[in-house]
């Protein structure tokens, strides 16, 4: 019996050791990811400050000018679009902005406003639809490498 419980134990600590190592490796590979994304955000930093540069100017230039978009109109519908990731390797990131999306949609619908949901990434389509919320569209797999035609995509049918 004494040795059943022995080999139970070694077990359960070779077991545990197996697990260290695999949590070690994927803390690697998480790590190795950081400075890749951090490129990707300083390359983008330039196209981000025209970008706010152009709407400036375009505000400021049509601020006497009347246009059907910028008419002031009651809010009957709005659209949420959430951004999380595809796999829980982001820490805290997904759960706090579901949280996030979650509080407002709440509001929202205090507010007698019709949302729409639109999901990017699998964490935020999985914790809406098991929720009940409709979900107009979701994309899911672009949160890794998220590209032009990606955002495109969103952009236009958010819009």
């Amino acid at each position: 019996m004494a040795s059943a419980q022995l080999r139970d134990t070694r077990r359960r600590i070779k077991s545990v050791e197996a697990t260290k190592k695999i949590t070690r490796a994927m803390e690697l590979i998480a790590a190795s990811r950081i400075p890749k994304a951090q490129a990707r955000v300083l390359a983008s930093q330039p196209y981000t400050r025209k970008l706010i540069e152009v709407i400036e100017n375009v505000g400021a230039a049509g601020a006497g000018m009347s246009h059907s978009l910028l008419e002031r109109r009651d809010v009957k519908t709005v659209g949420v679009l959430i951004v999380s990731s595809d796999r829980g390797m982001a820490g805290a990131y997904a759960s706090n902005i579901i949280r996030l999306a979650e509080t407002r949609i709440v509001e929202l619908q205090k507010a007698n406003v019709d949302v729409l949901v639109y999901a990017v990434g699998k964490k935020a389509q999985s914790y809406f639809r098991y929720r009940g919320y409709r979900i107009e569209q979701a994309y899911l797999g672009v949160t890794d490498t998220p590209g032009y035609g990606d955002a495109r995509a969103i952009a236009n049918t958010a819009m």
